[in-house]
């Protein structure tokens, strides 16, 4: 069994990757969205469609696209009857976003990851 203290967690998780969920990917509804379009990146669709696609709703998904658009992980096409999302074409940020996924294949890494925004979550309520 894993220690998931909060001093645990944080010693657990690379500086670089805790700042990316810190200040980037601090719940879990960004990290779902943000993994979608890491596993579709030709994806261009609507917080409705994303919602619906994740099995979540509409109100926390729309929240956290505008909230990943805002740090630069996403773009936004605003259309007169729609907001399109679209995963950044910056190449830090894809990057930044690779090696975070990446991480995520490990196990350990992700349960740590998962209690850090848990914790990070908790503490900003």
């Amino acid at each position: 069994m894993m220690n998931l203290d909060p001093d645990t967690v944080t010693r657990n998780i690379e500086p670089g990757l805790r700042t990316f969920l810190t200040e980037k990917l601090n719940t879990l509804v960004k990290w779902d969205v943000l993994r979608f379009f890491h596993r579709n990146p030709f994806a261009a669709e609507t917080a409705a469609q994303i919602a619906a696609a994740l099995g979540r709703d509409l109100e926390s998904v729309a929240g956290a696209t505008a909230g990943l658009a805002e740090t630069g992980l996403l773009q936004v096409q605003r259309h007169p009857n729609a907001t399109i999302y679209l995963l950044t074409d910056d190449n830090a940020a894809r990057k930044e976003i690779d090696t975070f996924m990446q991480a995520c294949d490990n196990a350990r890494f992700r349960r740590y990851a998962i209690a850090f925004v848990l914790n990070f979550s908790t503490a900003r309520n």
